[in-house]
């Protein structure tokens, strides 16, 4: 087990409340004895702080662990500390090869180890050699019980044999002496100041290439750890059609709501065929301005009470324009590893969420619910290239236009008019006209007896249902942007950075942008994992 080096004082936090106290082996902590050799292991007690005060007539407590120690002793468990803090056992060895750890502990203070081997040959030494590109803490790890097949790139690896390490350094030769000849795997990793794994690589030592004593060299080269994005993720994606997807369909909205100043009134007599007593249209399509003309004055009548519907229209017409703008998608990303080095993904939409002035639906849409036949598509590329990943084409069903009506429906049309029937845009086309008066006559009779007037100079014409045969045409033109499509209407590829933000070489997020020919600058996406 490795102590940290450069610990303040304080760093140990005392389980019982007492000052922080420390154990330092004194010597090596790697040592050989042979059959029926002894040794004295030595540790001093001391406080930890600057000062290091030596902690005097205090237990330490001598254990064997690790591993079986074929019959090597301790001459005592609980040894009290002399006047300078040193507290001594006495290790003798066994009669069989043997390789173990005696660890000290004492109150207040982290365990020390010693690392032990007992051998009738001559001890051998490896010494691994680490380079990394900045400044790390690079480790040295030596197994004698596993093969570097058993130990791939891990946040936490097996506890080693041994374990020596260099802080803040881009090179180091770690030596691991005393050793028998025998099998090893040993392991380099290169660790930020957070312990998080940053490169590992790994050399198998077989015992003939390490011969009673004999000291070999061993460069371990270190391949950067990966974070692994296999499993299940939960994507937020802020989708942003681009604007040629809705420009149409919210265009015409605004003329009829108010981009056009008459914009209600011109296309009720528009689709009524009515052509006296009208400006000529600008090249915009708009009507002027003109107080004396038939747009002006039957616009007069659709907005003359204040609770007029006509007089919601232009607001209307605006939060269209945000329903379109952006919706956002949530959805399931599965990743699979499909071999040692490539993956796969299954991406399933969930439900679609819109905005109109800060207010979200009550309860996103439930895309499956509302039976979009294709949200869940299998066997999407998925890459990834050292933390950066792509998301391979895809596309779906999401159902675009029908969203927009749905979401345009509940945020706006019937915020403002709560009444209206279904379908709704026929409907609302009918409230527009209701208020209107005129003669004595309300509604559509009204908009004719104002006609009449106009054009005839009396109320008598031979326009006799001339504007409720109009209202069917206004209410089409309304809703042809709102058409279903046919076919894939979403197609997506992404790409992404993958966080691993708690260093267990699992990636825990996702943070990237969808792209497609049907997404303009926006479009993005956040994943966490489940």
């Amino acid at each position: 087990m490795m102590v940290a080096a450069g610990c303040g004082p304080g760093s140990n936090a005392p389980p019982d409340g007492g000052p922080p106290l420390a154990l330092d082996v004194v010597g090596e902590s790697q040592v050989g004895v042979s059959y029926g050799g002894v040794m004295n292991l030595r540790v001093r007690y001391h406080t930890d702080d600057a000062a290091a005060t030596a902690v005097q007539g205090a237990p330490v407590r001598f254990s064997i662990f690790y591993s079986d120690p074929k019959g090597s002793t301790l001459s005592r468990d609980v040894v009290t500390t002399d006047v300078n803090g040193i507290a001594t056992v006495t290790l003798t060895g066994g009669q069989a090869e043997a390789s173990f750890k005696v660890a000290a502990t004492a109150v207040n203070a982290p365990e020390v180890d010693f690392d032990v081997s007992v051998s009738k040959f001559d001890f051998v030494e490896i010494d691994a050699k680490l380079s990394w590109s900045m400044d790390a803490n690079l480790r040295a790890l030596l197994y004698d019980a596993q093969t570097c097949a058993m130990l791939p790139p891990a946040a936490t690896l097996p506890a080693p044999a041994r374990a020596v390490s260099k802080a803040n350094s881009t090179e180091a030769t770690l030596q691991f002496v005393k050793l028998l000849s025998m099998s090893y795997a040993l392991v380099g990793r290169v660790e930020d100041t957070d312990g998080n794994l940053l490169a590992q690589g790994c050399v198998d030592i077989g015992a003939g290439l390490v011969p009673p004593g004999s000291v070999s060299v061993v460069p371990i080269p270190l391949t950067p750890a990966v974070a692994s994005p296999a499993g299940v993720y939960k994507l937020t994606s802020t989708l942003v059609p681009v604007p040629s997807a809705y420009a149409g369909l919210v265009g015409t909205w605004q003329r009829f709501g108010g981009a056009c100043p008459y914009g209600a009134a011109q296309a009720i007599l528009d689709a009524m065929g009515i052509s006296s007593h009208r400006d000529a249209p600008l090249a915009n399509g708009c009507r002027p301005t003109s107080t004396t003309s038939l747009d002006f004055q039957l616009q007069q009548l659709l907005t003359a009470p204040a609770m007029a519907p006509a007089n919601a229209l232009p607001g209307i017409g605006n939060e269209l324009a945000e329903v379109t703008a952006s919706a956002t998608v949530t959805s399931l990303l599965t990743v699979t590893q499909a071999s040692t080095t490539t993956y796969t993904a299954e991406h399933t939409l969930t439900d679609v969420d819109f905005t109109v002035n800060g207010t979200h639906l009550m309860m996103p849409y439930d895309l499956s619910a509302l039976g979009a036949p294709v949200i869940d598509v299998k066997n999407v590329p998925f890459a990834d290239d050292a933390g950066m990943v792509t998301i391979g084409t895809h596309g779906f069903t999401l159902g675009w236009t029908t969203l927009w009506l749905k979401a345009f429906t509940d945020l706006s049309l019937l915020v403002h008019l709560p009444t209206l029937g279904s379908p709704v845009i026929p409907s609302l086309v009918a409230a527009v006209v209701a208020p209107a008066s005129h003669g004595g006559k309300t509604g559509c009779a009204g908009v004719d007896d104002l006609v009449c007037n106009v054009t005839t100079g009396s109320g008598s014409c031979a326009l006799a249902t001339p504007c409720a045969s109009a209202l069917g045409p206004v209410a089409a033109d309304l809703a042809v942007g709102f058409a279903p499509a046919s076919g894939l209407d979403l197609t997506l590829t992404g790409s992404a950075m993958a966080i691993d933000g708690d260093g267990d070489l699992i990636v825990d997020a996702l943070d990237g942008t969808w792209s497609d020919a049907g997404l303009a600058t926006g479009s993005t996406f956040s994943g966490t994992r489940q």
